[in-house]
């Protein structure tokens, strides 16, 4: 198996990730945090707003290449889906009902996305824990 590492000069030289990069790196980043039992699939789609999904109720992530720019967009967003996967692995099945419930309040209280709590807390782990993997492979 390609490791990120021997990525690297491709990253850094062209800016932009092949579907084949996407999966790769997704799939260590996920072994890294103890989830790779997700299913990783990259999206066709172009010109739409998400940059990845996680859909708990198959355990698997989307990713939409179109809509990441760079690299660190990409490991950001990745980190983010995470957290929902660890979020959704120590809760379990109470993960649905208090995601959505989250979900609720935020659209009740006008709030927005980062309005649920579950998306606040999913963007800090994203930034807090982003530059260990720029550090460590860019």
């Amino acid at each position: 198996m390609i490791k990120l590492l021997e990525l690297t000069p491709k990253i850094l030289k062209n800016k932009s990730l092949s579907d084949k990069d996407f999966v790769l790196i997704a799939k260590e980043m996920l072994n890294a945090y103890g989830v790779g039992d997700v299913k990783i699939k990259v999206s066709t789609r172009k010109n739409y707003k998400n940059l990845a999904e996680y859909h708990y109720e198959n355990k698997s992530v989307i990713i939409y290449p179109s809509t990441l720019k760079n690299i660190n967009k990409f490991l950001l967003t990745m980190l983010h889906e995470i957290l929902h996967m660890l979020d959704h692995k120590k809760l379990k099945d109470k993960f649905i009902t208090q995601y959505e419930d989250e979900l609720s309040k935020a659209d009740t209280a006008g709030t927005g996305y980062y309005g649920n709590s579950f998306e606040a807390r999913a963007e800090a782990f994203a930034k807090k824990e982003v530059q260990k993997w720029i550090k460590k492979y860019l």
